[in-house]
């Protein structure tokens, strides 16, 4: 009598599958392990670069006044040349990664052991340089090691924001009171005639203007997206196979090929400047279509419960982002 053995072959077959992946997942875990052992080995010679770098400055009076910045500035320039990177990043690497093995040589450590990679590292050293205590700073850090065994980065930099929150000696309030006063508005002029604006500001306005302009981009995109649609229906049943008459770019429908990013820059430049809301494409963001006015912001946040009934004075989240103060979020 015959015995269908075809789902044992299918087992084997998965088997044999599941053990090569898990062959590749070792070796993909090994490499990335490898990699962040260079990454520490590089922050150990930028480290030690920025130290001798100090060293150097301190020697220098401080008359001298910006020319005390040139042993570092030559430091990284040095080093850049080699490397073929631009001096200014190599200078920032170098403070970033004194910061590191100094201030959190349990990370560096790890990094050096390939258990956790440069993004945990940089969320680490992101939250923690904001407590100054080091025995307080030294408990974060341990704890943040902990957490970033089992998540990526990018999740650990919330749960750390609100760690940061707990062990901070001082209520969120406070320091919130304080840091408001250094807010302003800067710019940064870049590369082939493009200059950067920067706002700092409370989180959740700020976050209210980017969800603001990003609404209004996503409208003007659709706007122009439903128009080249509707010319290329009006030319399909024309039969031509090209736009009907009064249809194009002479009929006003013009071809917008801008990304959201690009139609969010220009949306907010034309606020600012004109106190209107346009949604033409091309040269400019022309007349308007309407509707665009009525758009208002939007921001989630959560309060703990306790924080709302008056109990603590634990701080709220602007959802995902970072903690708020608990007046802005009532």
């Amino acid at each position: 009598m015959n015995t269908w053995s075809g789902g044992d072959a299918h087992d084997d077959n998965v088997d044999r599958v599941d053990a090569v992946a898990a062959g590749l997942a070792a070796e993909y875990a090994a490499a990335v392990a490898a990699i962040a052992a260079a990454e520490a080995q590089a922050m150990s010679v930028l480290a030690r670069a920025q130290a001798v770098g100090l060293e150097r400055v301190a020697e220098i009076p401080r008359s001298a006044g910006r020319e005390a910045e040139l042993p570092l500035r030559a430091l990284a320039a040095e080093l850049g040349a080699c490397a073929r990177q631009p001096d200014r990043s190599v200078q920032r690497r170098m403070n970033d990664a004194h910061t590191l093995v100094t201030r959190f040589a349990a990370s560096f450590e790890a990094l050096a052991a390939g258990a956790v990679s440069v993004g945990h590292v940089r969320a680490i050293v992101e939250h923690g340089v904001k407590l100054t205590d080091p025995d307080i700073r030294a408990a974060f850090e341990i704890e943040a090691l902990e957490r970033a065994a089992s998540t990526t980065p990018g999740r650990l930099g919330p749960q750390l924001a609100r760690l940061v929150e707990q062990v901070q000696p001082t209520t969120f309030a406070e320091r919130h009171k304080v840091a408001r006063k250094s807010g302003g508005v800067w710019v940064r002029d870049v590369e082939d005639g493009m200059t950067e604006l920067l706002l700092r500001g409370p989180a959740v306005p700020v976050h209210g203007i980017h969800d603001m302009i990003t609404h209004i981009a996503r409208d003007v995109l659709n706007t122009a997206h439903a128009a080249e649609a509707a010319d290329a229906a009006a030319a399909g049943a024309a039969g031509t196979g090209e736009p009907a008459a009064g249809a194009g770019v002479a009929g006003g429908s013009i071809v917008d090929s801008r990304t959201l990013d690009q139609v969010r820059a220009d949306v907010l430049m034309e606020m600012v400047l004109t106190h209107r809301i346009d949604t033409e494409t091309g040269e400019g963001l022309g007349d308007g279509h309407g509707g665009l006015a009525s758009i208002r912001a939007t921001v989630n946040v959560t309060v703990p419960a306790l924080a709302l009934a008056g109990v603590t004075d634990d701080p709220a989240e602007l959802v995902g982002r970072t903690p708020i103060d608990l007046d802005t979020a009532r």
